[in-house]
């Protein structure tokens, strides 16, 4: 069996045209840095150089961002081209293919960490006051206990988007194709950083501890180049050459997590690269590296369409769900390091080993036939 042949096994049907295939592994880089910031450490005390480079991994959770910018190029195509064509402005089945798509796994990853938080930490009304949030999708509504994998935050933000995008469709239904796209992209660009400079007046800002607070909606910004790529494409005003932009937008993307570190190890240029600096620039140059859409074959020449990654790609959302709360468990159980590299080894490797093993099993066995039944 070869590699293509291999990777169908673990592929649902799509909603859009398979030449976009490399988007999975646009996906799978995404998740890598997710990954690496999240189970990647250095002591404090460690030499400068060290310190840096232990920052670029840990600015990898910038790859929320480039995930965000993905759901907005694929999300919304499906519109525009109902918008395009004339028809309808929502596609069928929308909400309950959303639905089944998010809501298996979370209910699963739920059930089974609840009891393992309960069994190490004790405290079984607040994890299970936090579990009934999410099961519930309270959490989408207010503010729920940070205590139970605090990673969930960004399906929030994916929640609030996938609501409010139908919404503003309908609103813009009247207008011209051309004036939806703007209209859109607008919203989309300037509503969530208006909202949050208001929170910030009275003093509410986006948390993890030991709230999990997403104000809705200050955090849809990161959608709205992807939403405006949809809607050039499906217009076919995205030409070929703007595929160049993709290379340009790996480099960016470099530069911004070298500027995220340096702004995380140094108070003089923390000023500079501060949140909302590293932030924008993470959605330009996650819209530059989507520009590959607009000739497919461009992106094979930087690996996208590597097997492992795009298989990495595939089952992203499950190891997101599970990974965090293996490596807490395994930091507890192995204790520190003191620069012991066996149990460095124990704190991260394993730990991440395990987490992909369990979300592989998961979205095979579970996630992968739920998808393909919901989807006929």
């Amino acid at each position: 069996m070869n590699c293509k042949d291999w990777l169908s096994r673990w592929h649902v049907t799509p909603s859009i045209n398979q030449t976009y295939d490399f988007l999975d592994g646009i996906r799978g880089l995404a998740i890598l840095m997710v990954i690496a910031s999240h189970v990647l450490y250095v002591n404090p005390s460690a030499s400068l150089p060290l310190r840096f480079l232990f920052g670029l991994f840990g600015s990898g959770a910038l790859g929320v961002t480039v995930f965000f910018c993905l759901s907005g190029f694929l999300i919304s195509l499906p519109f525009w081209k109902r918008k395009f064509n004339g028809d309808a402005v929502i596609p069928p089945n929308y909400m309950s293919r959303r639905f089944w798509k998010i809501y298996p796994p979370l209910l699963l990853s739920i059930l089974l960490l609840t009891p393992v938080y309960i069994a190490v930490n004790g405290n079984a009304a607040g994890y299970w006051e936090a579990a009934l949030k999410w099961i519930t999708g309270g959490s989408v509504f207010m503010p729920v206990p940070g205590i139970l994998n605090p990673v969930m935050w960004s399906l929030i933000v994916e929640v609030h988007f996938y609501a409010l995008l139908p919404l503003l469709f309908l609103a813009f239904r009247r207008l011209s194709y051309r004036q939806t796209l703007w209209s859109m992209f607008s919203v989309f660009l300037l509503i969530p950083p208006l909202a949050r400079f208001i929170y910030a007046q009275y003093g509410l800002h986006c948390s993890l501890h030991p709230q999990i607070l997403v104000n809705f909606p200050s955090s849809l910004d990161a959608f709205a180049f992807g939403i405006l790529i949809s809607g050039l494409l499906q217009a076919g005003t995205l030409r070929p050459s703007f595929a160049r932009m993709g290379p340009i937008g790996l480099v960016c993307l470099v530069i911004t997590l070298l500027a995220s570190s340096y702004g995380r190890i140094s108070a003089d240029t923390a000023a500079i690269f501060n949140n909302e600096v590293i932030h924008y620039m993470t959605m330009i140059s996650s819209a530059m590296i989507l520009c590959f859409v607009a000739a497919p074959g461009s992106a094979n020449k930087f690996g996208f369409n590597l097997p492992i990654l795009r298989w990495f790609g595939l089952l992203s959302y499950e190891w997101y769900l599970f990974h965090q709360p293996l490596f807490y468990w395994a930091w507890n159980l192995f204790g520190l390091s003191g620069g012991d590299p066996k149990i460095y080894f124990l704190r991260t490797a394993v730990p991440t080993a395990v987490s992909l093993l369990i979300a592989a099993l998961i979205y095979r066995y579970y996630s992968l036939p739920i998808l393909r039944r919901a989807r006929g």
